[in-house]
C-alpha cells in the first residue's frame, strides 16, 4: 500500500473532496488518520486530533469486531455517533482513518429533538 501521506498531496481529487468536506458549513473538523494511528491532516490543533484519533480508532475497533461477532461475511463501513452537540463519523477504509466531527443543526441543548 502506498504513504497514506503521499496519496494525500498527490491525488488533487482527494484534497478538493477533503476541502469540500472541511467547508461544509457544519463540518467543525476533519481527520485523516494512517495505517500507524497517527492524524496525517487535521483542520483542528494537534491535541484536539490526537484525542479524537485515539478515541475514535478505539470505538473503531470495538465496532469492527462487534459486526464480525454477528455476522463475520459483514464489515463496518462507517460509525456514527451522535451527541447532544455534534455527529462525529468514523470511516474505516484500507487500514487508514477518516474522522469528521460537525455540529447538529437539531441541537438538543433547545430542549427539542426526538
Amino acid at each position: 500500500m502506498a504513504n497514506f501521506n503521499s496519496v494525500m498531496e498527490d491525488n488533487t481529487d482527494i484534497a478538493q473532496q477533503i476541502e469540500r468536506i472541511q467547508n461544509h458549513k457544519n463540518v467543525q473538523g476533519l481527520i485523516l488518520v494512517n495505517a500507524e494511528g497517527n492524524p496525517v491532516r487535521s483542520n483542528m490543533d494537534n491535541s484536539t486530533s490526537l484525542q479524537y484519533t485515539r478515541h475514535m480508532d478505539e470505538l473503531r475497533s470495538i465496532t469492527e469486531h462487534v459486526v464480525r461477532d454477528l455476522d463475520p461475511r459483514d464489515e463496518l463501513v462507517v460509525l456514527r455517533i451522535r451527541t447532544k452537540f455534534n455527529e462525529i463519523m468514523v470511516l474505516p477504509e484500507k487500514g487508514c482513518l477518516v474522522v469528521c466531527i460537525q455540529a447538529r443543526e437539531d441541537n438538543l441543548d433547545d430542549g427539542h429533538g426526538f
